[in-house]
């Protein structure tokens, strides 16, 4: 009798060890996929396997410079090799320097305006642009990879603080995360900009977090 009592207290006990053993266990499992867990980038930064983890951004917002020119629209008349004698000798028409800034979250542009100045290179017919309200092409996505982005929508344009052309097709793309592109319809703007786009530079990229994505360029 105090045999069997024996075996079944060690039984017991044995049972209680692996128990604890198994509990101890899950614990452990548990701790390490938590901490696994919190080391995954969030949303904001995804992996692609096709193209060797490329980063692509759902959230994120850009400030940068517009330095631009605006070629005679005769400039096709010019021969290249008086192009490529000097710069002074390129027709240029309207010299466009300012500023602009993109806000995307949750792959939508929320915000995006540019303002600037044009002027005729011998400081002529002065006056100043604000691009604003744009509305993008319903449903299509706006993410930034590491070769940029590319969105379309409509925007207002006013002139000296007074209304100009309202809804104008825009097309925006940045490109290697390094420069914008901004085409605004001619036929939307009586043809203001000779039918060229507007360039410019990205001057920062940051994430979600506020964290830069490309480090400061200015």
């Amino acid at each position: 009798m105090m045999k069997k009592l024996y075996y079944e207290e060690y039984e017991l006990k044995s049972l209680l060890k692996i128990l604890s053993y198994f509990s101890l266990a899950t614990l452990l499992l548990y701790q390490g996929t938590s901490y696994l867990s919190a080391q995954i980038p969030n949303d904001d930064l995804k992996t692609d396997s096709g193209t060797n983890n490329t980063r692509i951004f759902e959230t994120f917002s850009a400030t940068g410079l517009i330095s631009s020119l605006i070629v005679n629209k005769n400039m096709s008349n010019t021969s290249s090799s008086t192009l490529a004698g000097s710069l002074a000798a390129i027709p240029v028409e309207y010299i466009e320097a300012g500023n602009w800034s993109l806000s995307v979250i949750d792959k939508n542009v929320r915000n995006f305006e540019i303002n600037f100045t044009m002027v005729h290179p011998d400081g002529s017919d002065w006056h100043y642009h604000e691009l604003s309200n744009f509305q993008p092409v319903p449903d299509i996505p706006v993410l930034l990879e590491e070769d940029g982005t590319t969105f379309t929508g409509t925007m207002d344009i006013g002139e000296d603080n007074l209304d100009r052309w309202f809804g104008v097709q825009t097309t925006v793309n940045i490109s290697n995360l390094n420069t914008i592109t901004i085409f605004l319809d001619p036929a939307d703007t009586e043809n203001h900009f000779n039918g060229q786009s507007i360039y410019g530079i990205v001057s920062s990229l940051i994430d979600r977090n506020g964290n830069p994505i490309v480090s400061s360029k200015i």
